[in-house]
């Protein structure tokens, strides 16, 4: 009896621990419930949001990687306001960011892309775009329509001409190192701050 007695002791022990460690890993997984998610540098060649719940995710870092495109299940985040694509392997816009008109700030500098399509329009709410160091050669003149625009980078780019662009809320322009002749017209207005046009011509 003394034995059976010590084999449930032992068995009840061994039955709290596991509860323990399970109740454990729920936990942790709790912490994957986050708004600000930092994936740069972690070698990604394809990107999943699954252990992730989407509806909470504000801001996205995913530079530094090895991305070419971006999954659809990134329209889920409909509260996604910052997405950070920076040096990664696009050679063009990412369709899907023109699907998500919500998005308020898009960085994706030191990347391949050669233009960015007329589809830039949807993104209504957008504030801020950086796209530095890319192969821009032109941009479409549709980026004019987006109201809120107050903030663009295409430095280190080949745009040669951007008479056609008219950006009457933006407050700071980043042109320098480009292949532009003269300023263009559609950036000089009353409410811009700043114009960087640095080495250019």
């Amino acid at each position: 009896m003394k034995k059976w007695h010590c084999f449930a002791v032992i068995l009840s022990i061994f039955l709290i621990i596991s509860c323990s460690e399970k109740e454990q890993k729920t936990d942790d997984s709790s912490n994957l419930n986050i708004s600000k998610l930092d994936l740069s540098k972690s070698n990604l060649e394809t990107l999943s949001l699954k252990n992730y719940d989407s509806k909470l995710i504000t801001s996205l870092d995913v530079s530094d990687n090895q991305l070419k495109d971006l999954p659809d299940a990134l329209k889920k985040c409909k509260n996604l306001r910052e997405i950070n694509l920076s040096n990664n392997l696009f050679e063009e816009f990412p369709d899907i960011l023109y699907e998500m008109p919500w998005l308020k700030k898009i960085v994706i500098n030191n990347c391949q892309i050669k233009f960015i399509r007329s589809k830039i329009k949807k993104i209504s709410d957008l504030e801020a775009l950086l796209i530095s160091g890319n192969e821009i050669s032109k941009i479409s003149e549709e980026i004019s329509l987006l109201p809120n625009l107050k903030y663009v980078d295409f430095s280190k780019n080949k745009l040669k001409s951007l008479d056609y662009v008219f950006l009457p809320e933006t407050l700071y322009v980043n042109l320098s190192s480009n292949s532009l002749g003269h300023i263009p017209n559609g950036i000089l207005t009353k409410n811009v701050l700043h114009i960087n046009l640095a080495d250019n011509g």
